[in-house]
């Protein structure tokens, strides 16, 4: 009895917009569910209220520009649930760079670097330069007091929303050409941000700049080295992985 008592004085009836909002680019299909049996949904997609003559729910739909879908579930004419929002905002791709003759890898600058300008890459003068095949923080020959700047080229297949992800210790920023999308602060422990972009199949400028000041050990093991510096992403049709050297690219010369 008591069982019976608590869930009905707490369990309740849903409708929910699936993906419930949120960024997107090109289209993206919007689903809506409801926990009622024998439920009607009724939406609408222009920010207003739903009512008993709002459209009838049928099935998953597509939409391609901004978008507030609102909804809400009726059960022989009578309201059921409350109303469930979801906001959309469509991003618009970044056009791919058409940069000519490039080769494989990413050119790279070490720095030392003292605490004071650990991040201040245009107050430091690179100690040695060259090609990496990846974001590969093992061009620095110490680990402590460094700035490493890795920049090139990162080749996407399709049209879409792209996720990156940078994992150190230090601080890192990560761009799409002028563009900052991850922004790591200055940290002792290991520390993850994330951010995402629109971008069009092709070509797009990419740069890492990490730093390390000159803070003592890192706080774990030297067997996990690989993860001073990570750099990883997902995309349409790829699952998070750490970015591959089969998609990243530079200009040959000092271009």
């Amino acid at each position: 009895r008591w069982k019976d008592f608590w869930q009905g004085t707490f369990e309740k009836n849903y409708v929910t917009v699936i993906p419930h909002g949120g960024p997107f680019a090109g289209d993206t299909t919007v689903k809506i569910d409801c926990t009622l049996k024998d439920a009607q949904i009724r939406y609408t997609t222009n920010d207003t209220e739903p009512d008993s003559k709002s459209a009838v729910y049928k099935g998953p739909f597509e939409i391609t520009k901004d978008t507030t879908i609102k909804a809400i579930a009726f059960v022989n004419g009578i309201t059921s649930t409350s109303v469930d929002t979801a906001s959309f905002y469509r991003l618009d791709g970044r056009v791919p760079e058409t940069p000519g003759e490039t080769e494989q890898g990413l050119k790279y600058s070490y720095y030392i670097a003292g605490p004071n300008n650990a991040g201040d890459f245009e107050k430091l003068q690179p100690v040695k330069t060259g090609i990496t095949s990846c974001f590969d923080r093992s061009v620095a020959d110490r680990n402590n007091g460094i700035a490493l700047k890795f920049t090139g080229l990162i080749e996407v297949p399709v049209d879409g929303l792209y996720y990156f992800y940078t994992c150190d210790a230090g601080g890192s920023k990560l761009f799409i050409a002028d563009d900052i999308v991850v922004d790591n602060p200055n940290s002792r422990w290991i520390s993850r941000r994330s951010g995402f972009v629109s971008l069009k199949a092709g070509k797009h400028p990419i740069k890492v700049a990490y730093w390390r000041a000159d803070q003592g050990e890192v706080f774990y093991s030297k067997e996990r080295k690989h993860e001073w510096l990570m750099v990883e992403y997902e995309g349409p049709g790829i699952a998070r992985q750490t970015v591959p050297s089969n998609v990243l690219w530079h200009v040959p010369g000092n271009k």
